[in-house]
């Protein structure tokens, strides 16, 4: 397995802004609507009514987003599988296998849910039983398994090949960790200002007027860290998808 070809294949992919425009967008919507949130903390906690009303409009976005982010997902696999094909038939092909691509979702979420809360090895187990779950998206998208197909196919790839998922989920998650942080530097910069004044006067009038007096820098700097987090978003995918491909001997078409 040629880890240094599937690297540099997935970066320029993942460079390309037709490719991470895609889930930018989306990122970006999602982000400016807790931007609104933000904006108008003071008027949602002045009641009780206006907590329910936020908590409510939260998640409404949060399923939103979800559901949204798992179509990008789909058809994002497709097209680093088939990259000569185009965008539009990627979302075709995701919207097809969305069922399944949905249900695996939820199936996974609430294992890894469930997991997590036991005490004290939770966060180990619900680690391990990710990356069991590593290439469910691939099985559907690739070899049009159905939802409890995909979750057995992934399980069964991490039992005979655990080393080599561990290794590829670790080098994955430590480059989108670099690239983030990168790109995150102008918001830790800005954020910095408000830390340094913690203590000077009530924190949520500081907060509502740091905002107010950065408003353009807070902008450009939430823009600059999401397009990092949509580059390494499809840089993971693409890199999964194509050592996928190596793993079941399958070529990109």
């Amino acid at each position: 397995m040629n880890w240094k070809n599937i690297l540099k294949r997935s970066f320029i992919f993942s460079l390309n802004p037709k490719r991470w425009c895609q889930p930018f967008l989306l990122d970006s919507a999602f982000c400016f609507i807790l931007l609104f949130y933000l904006l108008n903390l003071k008027y949602f906690l002045s009641s009780f009514l206006n907590a329910v009303l936020l908590l409510f409009l939260f998640f409404i976005t949060m399923l939103f987003y979800t559901l949204l982010n798992i179509w990008i997902n789909g058809a994002i696999v497709y097209q680093s599988y088939r990259e000569k094909k185009s965008i539009g038939e990627g979302y075709k092909e995701s919207g097809k296998k969305y069922l399944s691509l949905l249900a695996s979702s939820i199936i996974a979420g609430i294992i890894l849910g469930l997991i997590g809360i036991i005490p004290y090895i939770g966060f180990v187990l619900s680690i391990l039983f990710s990356l069991a779950f590593f290439f469910i998206y691939q099985g559907i998208i690739i070899r049009n398994l159905k939802f409890d197909e995909t979750l057995r196919h992934s399980v069964e790839i991490f039992k005979k090949r655990w080393d080599l998922v561990f290794a590829i989920w670790f080098v994955l998650a430590l480059i989108c960790f670099i690239v983030i942080l990168i790109f995150s530097t102008p918001l830790i910069l800005l954020l910095l200002g408000i830390l340094t004044k913690i203590g000077s006067k009530d924190f949520m009038n500081l907060f509502q007027e740091f905002i107010n007096l950065n408003m353009a820098s807070l902008i450009i700097s939430e823009i600059i860290l999401i397009a990092g987090i949509s580059i390494s978003k499809v840089f993971s995918i693409k890199a999964k998808t194509e050592f996928y491909l190596q793993i079941m001997k399958k070529k990109i078409k």
